[in-house]
């Protein structure tokens, strides 16, 4: 069990670990924290549920997939290119190697496994955060003020049998219309 303003040395920690598979349902989460569930899924699955309240800034994940600065950075690298050497035809090399270096930068860019569900008909209050051999429940929204300054109460479980049981509640929550 945790009480106080430092919530986020235990979830991040579950973020963060070498799980295989992530949860988290909140009804609250900044971009911060999105960027974080972003970069942990090109290296686990992550499902995430939330409410109606963080729709907006979950929109930035159904984008086709790719990171948008790498994607403007490739864009406005070929567009350079192709300005600064119109005749590309006589330069191959010069044109399709950093061409390729952009298509590199783009795949290395891909969104991971993340999925997320935008439960609109009821508020989803519920704060959950499970990874393979550890879980948090508590009132801490996954945010910066969440995490690092209110003063927030979190269990902090271990236990095979309750992490069992709450995943499985997680699951009959991501089956749910």
């Amino acid at each position: 069990m945790y009480s106080g303003s430092s919530s986020y040395k235990h979830v991040d920690r579950i973020i963060k670990g070498r799980s295989k598979l992530l949860m988290v349902c909140t009804p609250y989460i900044d971009r911060h924290y999105i960027d974080m569930l972003i970069k942990e899924s090109r290296r686990k699955r992550v499902l995430l549920i939330s409410s109606k309240a963080s729709e907006e800034k979950l929109k930035r994940l159904k984008m086709t997939g790719v990171n948008r600065d790498a994607a403007f950075f490739s864009v406005l690298y070929s567009l350079f290119l192709i300005v600064v050497y119109p005749r590309w035809t006589l330069f191959p090399i010069l044109f399709l190697a950093p061409l390729l270096i952009s298509l590199v930068i783009l795949i290395l860019s891909v969104r991971g496994n993340m999925r997320v569900k935008i439960i609109k008909d009821r508020f989803v209050h519920e704060k959950l955060y499970i990874s393979d051999g550890i879980g948090a429940t508590g009132s801490a929204n996954l945010t910066f003020a969440g995490m690092h300054m209110n003063v927030e109460h979190i269990d902090i479980i271990s236990d095979r049998d309750k992490l069992s049981a709450l995943r499985a509640h997680f699951m009959e929550l991501w089956r749910s219309d």
